[in-house]
C-alpha cells in the first residue's frame, strides 16, 4: 500500500506558461517520490491545485495540431496567449473560470482512465450541487465526439452538463502509475470568442454555444475562493482523504521556473504537433 500525503494549493491567477509549468513540476515530484517510496520510506504526495489565468489563454492538448486547428498569430495579436498542456484533449480558452489539477497515483485516483474520470466527475457534481448548480452527467448515448478542435464543442461520457450545456471539461495524462488530470469549472463561457480563432467553418450541426458558465446559470457571481473550497471538500469526500492547505516549496518553484524557461515559453513546444 502506498503511503500518501495530500496537499491543497491555491496558486492564484498566473500566465499560461507558469500555470502549466507548476503542474508539470508537481507531477514530476509525485513521480520521483513514487519511484523512491520503498527505498526512502517517504510518503507519495497527492496534489489538488486550483488556479486562474491572468490573461485570456488558449491551452491546447498535448497531441493537438496547432497549425491546422487555429490561427496562432491571430490569437497572439488579439491579446490571447497560447500554451500547450501536458495532458491530452482539445483546445480550451481559459478566461473566466476556475481551473483545477489533481496529481497522484493510480491506487487512489483509479487504475483505469475511465475510473479516474468517473471519480473526478462525481466530485465536480457534488461541488456544483453545493453551489446551487443542478448538474447531470453526459450519458453514453448522448456523447458527441465531433471533428471539432474545441473541448467544449464535444461531449464525452461522465462530463458535466447543466441545462444541456457543458460547464466543465477535463483532460488526463499518465506515466505508469502517476496521473494528472486537468479540468475547469466555467464561470462564463468563452466558446464564441474561441471559435473565431479556429481555422474551420462552424458546422450548423455543432453550434458555437455548447457551453455555459455557472455565473450565467445562477445569475450571480460567486467568489473564486468559495468555489475552490467546495471543490476541495468534494474531492475529500470522494477520495476519502484530507487535504492540508499549503504553499509551493522553493524546490517546486525552482522546478517550475526551469520548465518555463526550457519548455513552456518556447513556441516550438506550443507549435509542435
Amino acid at each position: 500500500m502506498v503511503c500518501l500525503s495530500a496537499h491543497f494549493l491555491n496558486t492564484g491567477f498566473q500566465i499560461g506558461a507558469w500555470n502549466m509549468a507548476i503542474d508539470e513540476a508537481l507531477f514530476q515530484k509525485c513521480k520521483e517520490r513514487f519511484l523512491l517510496r520503498k527505498e526512502k520510506h517517504t510518503p507519495v504526495p497527492i496534489f489538488l491545485r486550483v488556479y486562474g489565468w491572468s490573461k485570456p489563454t488558449i491551452s491546447v492538448g498535448r497531441f493537438q495540431n496547432v497549425r491546422t486547428d487555429f490561427d496562432l498569430e491571430k490569437s497572439l495579436s488579439e491579446g490571447v496567449d497560447v500554451c500547450r498542456r501536458m495532458t491530452g484533449g482539445r483546445a480550451v480558452l481559459h478566461d473566466c473560470e476556475l481551473t483545477y489539477s489533481i496529481i497522484g497515483t493510480s491506487n487512489l485516483l483509479g487504475k483505469k482512465i475511465s475510473d479516474t474520470y468517473e471519480k473526478i466527475s462525481f466530485a465536480l457534481k457534488i461541488a456544483l450541487d453545493k453551489l446551487g448548480v443542478e448538474s447531470d452527467f453526459v450519458l453514453p448515448e448522448k456523447r458527441v465526439y465531433a471533428s471539432n478542435p474545441s473541448c467544449f464543442a464535444t461531449y464525452s461520457v461522465r462530463e458535466i452538463l447543466c441545462q444541456g450545456y457543458k460547464i466543465s471539461g477535463s483532460a488526463q495524462y499518465r506515466e505508469g502509475d502517476v496521473i494528472i488530470q486537468h479540468g475547469n469549472i466555467l464561470f462564463k463561457s468563452s466558446e464564441k470568442k474561441l471559435s473565431n480563432l479556429f481555422q474551420f467553418k462552424q458546422s450548423p450541426i455543432y453550434p458555437e454555444e455548447k457551453s455555459l458558465g455557472i455565473f450565467e446559470i445562477l445569475g450571480v457571481q460567486l467568489e473564486f475562493e468559495s468555489v475552490a473550497e467546495e471543490l476541495k471538500k468534494a474531492f475529500q469526500e470522494i477520495f476519502k482523504i484530507d487535504f492540508d492547505r499549503c504553499c509551493m516549496l522553493d524546490e517546486d518553484i525552482e522546478s517550475a521556473e526551469r520548465l518555463v524557461y526550457e519548455k513552456y515559453n518556447d513556441l516550438f513546444w506550443t507549435k509542435v504537433s
